[in-house]
């Protein structure tokens, strides 16, 4: 019998009882720990930067909190870098650090690249759940509100809005590391690669945990009039991650998704992201069905020599 040095693992049912040698409770509580200390630090900075951007601490904390005052659109990129930093991806590395020691890249399952195929199945997969994402934030519309989380709303689409502004290529790649490439690294290391792998060896249902990140991942953005769609754009990279066994599908995935809108609102000034409309009944059924299709070939395809070696 091969030893679980030399293993390879190819069922979802296997792996975290093989691989999570790290108790998952301590784990989950520590990164908790870690994001909110590190959530203090970054206000502690975004503070410094404030002040060196020439602001009073008074304006800061007007800024942060969305009341009506109008900041450079460069203190706004610094602070939703430091934001991102700071919540996510500096914590989620020095928890992983912790739990998992030197194999850190292996329990996290981004030690191998996955190839091309897996690549744009992953693509596809997001790009044709965009109708029941749509017809989510329909059903989001007919919940009502609160007008305090209506005002958040409409604040931070602003602030969005001022942010992505942008006068030179070098400022539209800028944009593009902060709000694609840095919340694809830390939010998919954070909650699937921490929190949703360890919600399911905890609870022993891999379904379970997909929906309950999901819902943490939705619920930590404080957007409640878009939180069903990114419940639902959280279950869709968490079963990316959960079939695939590869956080850099998800990480992809999250890039693209972020970035593709990104571009699109550049460059059409115009462009709603979601419409107060549902999408066509039967564009809906359509694309869902081709969404669970391309899920079935992502788990068709997927072979040994993909999965994670258990070290």
């Amino acid at each position: 019998m091969e030893s679980s040095e030399d293993n390879i693992i190819d069922s979802n049912k296997d792996y975290y009882a093989a691989v999570n040698k790290a108790h998952p409770g301590p784990v989950i509580g520590m990164l908790l720990a870690f994001i909110v200390l590190f959530t203090l630090i970054g206000t502690a900075i975004i503070f410094a930067g404030g002040l060196a951007f020439g602001y009073d601490r008074g304006e800061i904390t007007g800024i942060a909190s969305g009341l009506a005052i109008d900041p450079a659109r460069g203190f706004l990129k610094y602070m939703v870098s430091v934001n991102q930093l700071f919540t996510f991806l500096i914590p989620g590395l020095i928890v992983s650090w912790i739990a998992y020691k030197k194999k850190w890249k292996e329990y996290l399952f981004v030690n191998n690249f996955p190839n091309l195929k897996y690549i744009l199945l992953g693509i596809l997969i997001t790009l044709s759940s965009y109708p029941l994402v749509q017809f989510s934030y329909w059903i989001n519309q007919q919940i009502p509100l609160p007008d305090v989380f209506m005002q958040m709303e409409d604040t931070t689409a602003e602030m969005l809005k001022s942010m992505l502004a942008f006068d030179s290529p070098f400022e539209l790649i800028l944009n593009i590391l902060i709000v694609a490439v840095l919340p694809a690294l830390g939010e998919e290391i954070v909650f699937r690669g921490l929190l949703q792998k360890n919600l399911e060896w905890l609870f022993k249902n891999g379904h379970l945990a997909v929906w309950v990140s999901a819902i943490i991942f939705s619920a930590i953005h404080m957007q409640f009039e878009g939180f069903l769609p990114r419940v639902i754009l959280g279950a869709l990279l968490g079963y990316l991650f959960y079939y695939s066994k590869n956080l850099w599908i998800p990480i992809i995935a999250h890039f693209f998704n972020n970035a593709l809108t990104l571009m699109v609102q550049s460059f059409y000034a115009d462009f709603e992201q979601t419409s107060e409309t549902a999408p066509p009944w039967w564009a809906t059924f359509l694309f869902t069905a081709l969404m669970i299709y391309l899920f079935t070939l992502l788990v068709k395809n997927k072979e040994p020599e993909d999965s994670i070696p258990i070290a």
